[in-house]
């Protein structure tokens, strides 16, 4: 009672604020948890869709373009409001330097983007709110639904094999499709009407019609407001299951529906393109190394900096003296590998952070370095051993595919998760 009782007082200021302006009042499109989204508001986000199918020779229908861009802004609000509810947001400080970082890697001024935004027939406030609900979303995959996703290693094997005894490991594909949602739990007579309505639009495709208009008006997929277009794809970056019927496609040809967790999926293969890093690559060198810490709060002041290297640097005299480092690192290591006498096993560049990695790969095998400080605190770092591995080997490959597969199962999992999200929630649209 006390959410509807909210929301009718939302309306009410949203309609007096108007009247006192002297301006037309604007109809309420839908409430979404007490926050009001005006029909104003889904026009301006729909024209330039609009405008754009147009130009393309692609006419849609206003009707369906419009309550597609409406789910998406009524998604946009309950993906924030659950973000805070974890303690995640976007600070307009945040997003300002995320925009200002944009700029300087486009070799452009920080001051000039709103213009150049302008310029290409966007809002700047609308570009700063995609910038917000891209960071909100990064720290959503990361620590939501990242830690619910799992690969195996013989899974990792799979893709390997896959990739290495055909070319296509070495192509991108360019995606467009159709979404059409599903629970995974729907009965069987939905799970038929679904496959019906994805195998109608997958023949109106093949019979020419135009994936951009289609995906606009009838995707239940983010991409679907940007004409269907996934971008360009490897081998592990989609769900096993797509992939397959994916590198099966010849250029320009159209898949049957094919069911996923989502709902069913209706694929266009778009284009083929040679992966340029699809090359034979170098030997990947590796490090077997121990370490000593000493940690440090991040807003540890000078003298508790300063006392913490006094006390890192007596430790490595003792070392120098003949000290067992193992033994030492159970001693005193504050770090949670001291128990194993600070052993962190192998690792190549790019799994540390910087300035461990840095001290590391320049160490000589037996050699201990010289206090060597990062976020966590001051560390000594003994180099047990070194390895070279054949570039094209699983070994070297394996995290890569990992982060790839994790990749593919994250935003998958991120998609049922927002459809679940929206079945929960209180929305009414008008």
């Amino acid at each position: 009672m006390k959410l509807r009782v909210t929301v009718w007082m939302a309306l009410l200021w949203l309609l007096t604020s108007a009247a006192w302006a002297g301006e037309p009042l604007d109809r309420v499109a839908a409430v979404v948890e007490g926050e009001v989204i005006t029909a104003s508001e889904v026009r301006a986000k729909a024209g330039p869709i609009l405008e754009r199918l147009n130009a393309s020779g692609s006419p849609a229908n206003p009707a369906r373009i419009y309550n597609r861009v409406l789910d998406s802004l009524i998604m946009r609000i309950l993906q924030r409001n659950k973000a805070k509810q974890f303690g995640i947001v976007a600070s307009d400080r945040d997003v300002m330097k995320m925009a200002a970082g944009i700029a300087r890697k486009n070799g452009v001024s920080p001051q000039d983007m709103p213009k150049i935004v302008a310029q290409q027939g966007g809002d700047w406030e609308d570009y700063l709110n995609q910038l917000r609900d891209d960071m909100i979303k990064t720290q959503l995959l990361r620590r939501v639904i990242r830690p619910l996703v799992s690969v195996s290693e013989e899974e990792l094997r799979d893709l390997y094999e896959s990739a290495k005894e055909s070319d296509e490991g070495a192509e991108e594909r360019r995606v467009g499709q159709i979404l059409i949602a599903l629970d995974e739990r729907a009965p069987e007579l939905e799970v038929e009407k679904a496959y019906n309505r994805a195998e109608e639009l997958a023949q109106q495709l093949r019979d020419g019609g135009s994936l951009a208009t289609l995906a606009s008006q009838h995707s239940d997929d983010p991409s679907g407001l940007n004409g269907g277009d996934m971008g360009w794809f490897k081998r592990g970056e989609l769900l096993p299951e797509m992939e397959r019927a994916l590198f099966e496609l010849t250029k320009g040809e159209i898949s049957k529906p094919l069911r996923s967790p989502q709902g069913f999926h209706v694929f266009k293969l778009l284009d083929v393109r040679r992966d340029k890093s699809a090359h034979a690559k170098p030997a990947q060198q590796k490090v077997h190394a121990s370490h000593i810490l000493i940690k440090l709060e991040r807003d540890a002041s000078e003298a508790e900096v300063e006392a913490a290297l006094q006390q890192i640097q007596a430790i490595r005299q003792k070392i120098v003296d003949g000290a067992n480092f193992a033994q030492m690192a159970k001693e005193v290591s504050e770090g949670p590998s001291g128990a194993n006498g600070g052993d962190l096993g192998f690792f190549g560049k790019g799994e540390m952070t910087p300035p461990f990695e840095q001290a590391a790969f320049a160490l000589e095998v037996g050699q201990v370095s010289e206090p060597v400080r990062t976020e966590f605190g001051w560390h000594l770092i003994l180099v047990e051993e070194r390895q070279s591995i054949d570039g094209d080997s699983f070994e070297a490959q394996r995290d890569a595919l990992r982060r790839r597969l994790l990749e593919a199962r994250t935003k998958a999992r991120f998609s049922q998760w927002l459809r679940d999200l929206r079945l929960r929630a209180y929305v009414e649209k008008y």
